[in-house]
């Protein structure tokens, strides 16, 4: 079937047929196209050009969804003609990989941990652990030296890339047992950490309980985000779920 007003936008995969009103890009309804056992959650599309706000309205609906089923993310800019061809190219091009993907995500949720750094008790920190870089900073602010700067600067930058792995170390000591899967992200200064944990949903109460535990290990130079539970994005493979053969927005 082809759609009237434009195309069809394609938000995730699930096999759940029962799902609550949801409103997508242009606060078009989401409904839920069926096929062989797995459901596209597709809204009709009535322009060209994808903005800002359409990738806000795509999470939206991939996390309303979840509260009530397993989904897994569709790469966004995903737009086909017709359901006929959302069935050929989404649902059957990817079939054996969305069905185990998607009975791999039963039960579990994602909880992530965010550190960013206080970048004054961090150089701080640097500076009195290694006196010669100590000493290579006051040479530098007393000679104005190009070559002492960029030395002082790259010796910085290094001294941070140690303390955020050894920083990323201990958020995965205190909780990676009571995971299923950890995903650490990039990150850049001033952030100390982005890590991504796959958890059973019976078990957010002993992973949130560990928390404590990170906080005063870290200190007050990181402030700690602790986020979730949210819909398994980090370990649904994203980018792989995608249309066949064709060049999408």
């Amino acid at each position: 079937m082809s759609e009237p007003n434009g195309a069809i936008f394609v938000y995730g995969v699930s096999r759940a047929t029962s799902l609550p009103p949801l409103e997508g890009i242009d606060a078009a309804p989401v409904r839920a196209l069926e096929h062989d056992g797995l459901v596209a959650l597709v809204s009709p599309l009535a322009r060209a050009e994808l903005r800002a706000a359409d990738l806000r309205a795509h999470w939206r609906v991939l996390e309303r969804a979840f509260e009530h089923a397993t989904v897994l993310p569709v790469r966004f800019g995903t737009v086909a003609e017709s359901e006929d061809e959302v069935r050929a190219r989404v649902l059957d091009a990817n079939r054996e990989r969305l069905t185990e993907r998607l009975r791999a995500m039963d039960g579990l949720v994602q909880l992530t941990v965010k550190g960013r750094y206080d970048e004054d008790a961090l150089l701080r920190e640097i500076l009195r652990a290694t006196p010669s870089l100590a000493a290579l900073r006051e040479r530098a602010a007393r000679s104005g030296a190009l070559g002492d700067k960029i030395a002082l600067g790259e010796r910085i930058e290094r001294a941070i890339e140690a303390r955020r792995a050894g920083d990323t170390a201990t958020v995965r000591a205190h909780l990676q047992d009571r995971a299923v899967a950890v995903r650490e992200e990039p990150v850049g200064h001033p952030d100390a950490f982005n890590v991504a944990f796959l958890v059973a949903r019976d078990g957010i109460d002993a992973f949130g309980e560990a928390m404590p535990g990170v906080r005063a290990e870290l200190g007050e130079r990181i402030a700690v985000r602790y986020l979730g539970p949210t819909p398994p994005f980090s370990f649904a493979e994203a980018e792989e779920i995608r249309a066949q053969e064709r060049a999408w927005a």
